[in-house]
């Protein structure tokens, strides 16, 4: 399990960035042919036709293999929720591809943050001050306090879960929250917490390379036993 204290790179990063093809590829227009590609690879909805990246069964079938493609829909599909929600179901980031209306749907957001908690970034200014939406975010990662909104940062219960699971959250903490007596407390256990498990880790990957190590050795003096020794180990094995 990754630490809450590290932003993993991917989720920041958005989508992988694709290299330019020698060739230009060639346009789909056979609607048959498009579902057969997108199905494989969903970012082939950018060599679709106008009409087939507005045809809603080849965009559905693109986003729910890379909810990317999502970029490469026609505007209307930008708004169609059944759409929206199989694209953030994928991928949470997807959200920002989606018109603003369903970045103001309560729902939707709640699905692309259930899937991605960076997602938040992407929601409305609204639900980025949501309670219900928020409070999703900070469980999963403490850190995306950072994305909320004014009153959802200086919300008491929304910081406590915040701080809760990540405690180093607490230092960037508007006053008088910082102060809390019973904040400092949860964040105190919190990184407590954090260290016994990090800690517990290193040795558990400690006693792993030593047994990794012994194991070794017991392999490599396996060689140095007497030729009759030997013979009656591999043919216990063989039994």
């Amino acid at each position: 399990e990754e630490s809450a204290d590290l932003v993993p790179a991917a989720a920041c990063e958005g989508p992988p960035v694709r290299e330019a093809p020698n060739e230009t590829p060639s346009l789909l227009v056979d609607r048959e042919l498009a579902l057969q590609e997108v199905r494989l690879d969903g970012y082939c909805l950018e060599r679709a036709s106008a009409e087939l990246r507005a045809t809603p069964e080849v965009v559905l079938a693109a986003v729910s293999q890379n909810g990317f493609a999502l970029q490469f829909a026609a505007e209307s599909l930008r708004s169609d929720r059944e759409v929206v929600k199989a694209a953030v179901a994928k991928e949470g980031f997807a959200l920002e591809h989606a018109s603003a209306v369903l970045r103001d749907d309560k729902e939707t957001v709640l699905c692309a943050v259930s899937r991605n908690e960076w997602a938040l970034r992407f929601a409305s200014a609204r639900l980025r001050g949501d309670p219900e939406v928020v409070r999703l975010a900070v469980a999963k990662n403490g850190r995306t306090l950072e994305l909320a909104a004014e009153s959802a940062q200086t919300n008491f219960d929304i910081v406590k879960v915040a701080v809760a699971q990540n405690g180093a959250v607490l230092a960037d903490v508007p006053e008088p929250l910082a102060s809390d007596p019973a904040l400092q407390r949860l964040a105190r256990r919190s990184l407590w917490w954090s260290q016994t498990k990090f800690v517990t880790k290193l040795r558990l990957l400690s006693f792993a390379a030593q047994l990794f190590r012994g194991v070794q050795r017991v392999a490599a003096r396996v060689g140095e036993l007497p030729a009759w020794l030997r013979g009656v180990r591999e043919r216990r094995l063989q039994q």
